[in-house]
């Protein structure tokens, strides 16, 4: 029996070690000197416990280098973290935070924004704020959806999400409008640890004419992500989080009968220019397949598409391979749509590696202009 205690107590170690808990933060920051981020972060124990906090930052990058903040919260107590990302963290963006602990732990924040518009009698500033409780890495989604979201005249809507892991998350994103019918379709790369948002719906999806009054999004990812909505009130600023709920069905983010894919951009990266052949005439509202590679021998390039006012349909961060990769998306709207490198280091010749596809609308060309 004594032998066995020694090996006992390592395994016990261990198992601390490794299942150490991991809670989320998938928005947080300080921004412009108005909006801010309160966290607590509670101690359930009867002993003091040391917590890592990992900030994010947002923009899509490989966050995975991320150092760590310690601080320890005392038994039964909870730590008060005010203005978290500046104060504790010591940064000044938006991003989201990871923080971990051996033993258990509560996380919670408020997210506002301080006004001088206020109830009569009230001192200033006032603000609005929405609730976010921390969230359990095991909660994360490899396919969810995200409703009850408004973008018209009265109410806009951000989206936005976190990888969860060390690996690139290959995430397609699908928007819904009021009559649950798809119109726009984004695929993106999440980087390791990477943050997207927020992000208004109708620039990431390129689509500000749709009827998105009562509106949803779809997603489907190889890696489990965290996504969240958030509808704001464009009178009062008033904010709504919505979280992502489990997407249980076996059709992935369509709900809706496939859609003709029968049309295709191929594109082959070189240096420094891409060869572009498409398979037809494209129009507005078509399903595409674009098929993406470079050159063997060739330099190491990336990969981006943007619609004509240039928000970006697909990106592609990591070096391209010479075995195509394929991302499927919903043309939005008539117009030239540019092929650029994401990666600068490629060569003298990155800036001149640029690429275009032409649109037309559904129904041809249209009218001259004038």
């Amino acid at each position: 029996m004594r032998r066995r205690l020694p090996l006992l107590l390592t395994f016990l170690f261990f198992t601390t070690s490794v299942f150490a808990k991991e809670i989320w933060l998938t928005a947080s920051g300080t921004a412009n000197g108005v909006f801010f981020s309160d966290a607590r972060v509670f101690n359930p124990n009867d002993k003091d416990i040391t917590v890592q906090a990992y900030y994010l930052p947002r923009g899509n990058i490989n966050n995975s280098a991320e150092a760590a903040t310690t601080f320890t919260v005392a038994k039964r107590t909870q730590k008060i973290l005010d203005d978290v990302v500046f104060n504790t963290l010591h940064r000044a963006d938006v991003g989201g935070i990871r923080f971990v602990c051996p033993d258990d732990f509560i996380v919670t924040e408020r997210v506002y924004a301080v006004t001088s518009v206020c109830v009569p009698g009230a001192s200033l500033p006032c603000s609005t704020g929405q609730f976010l409780q921390g969230v359990e890495v095991s909660q994360a989604l490899k396919r969810g959806v995200i409703q009850q979201l408004k973008s018209n005249a009265k109410f806009r809507t951000n989206i936005g999400a976190a990888n969860t892991t060390t690996s690139t998350a290959h995430v397609t994103w699908k928007l819904y409008d009021k009559n649950d019918a798809v119109v726009g379709t984004k695929t993106e790369d999440l980087q390791p640890y990477g943050v997207l948002g927020p992000s208004n719906i109708t620039a990431y999806f390129g689509n500000d004419t749709a009827n998105l009054t009562d509106a949803w999004i779809g997603f489907a990812s190889d890696q489990p992500i965290l996504a969240y909505g958030s509808v704001v009130d464009n009178g009062s600023t008033d904010q709504t989080y919505i979280a992502a709920n489990a997407d249980s069905g076996t059709t992935g983010t369509d709900n809706n009968p496939p859609q003709e894919t029968s049309k295709t951009v191929t594109v082959v990266a070189r240096d420094f220019a891409f060869s572009i052949v498409v398979s037809a005439e494209l129009r507005s509202g078509d399903i595409v397949k674009f098929i993406i590679s470079r050159v063997a021998g060739s330099a190491e390039h990336g990969f981006q598409l943007y619609d004509p006012d240039g928000e970006p349909l697909i990106t592609i961060n990591a070096p391209l391979s010479t075995t195509p990769v394929e991302r499927i998306v919903t043309i939005p709207k008539r117009g030239t749509y540019f092929i650029v490198c994401t990666n600068s280091s490629c060569g003298t010749g990155h800036t001149s590696m640029v690429g275009s596809i032409v649109v037309e609308t559904a129904d041809g060309p249209g009218p001259p202009g004038y």
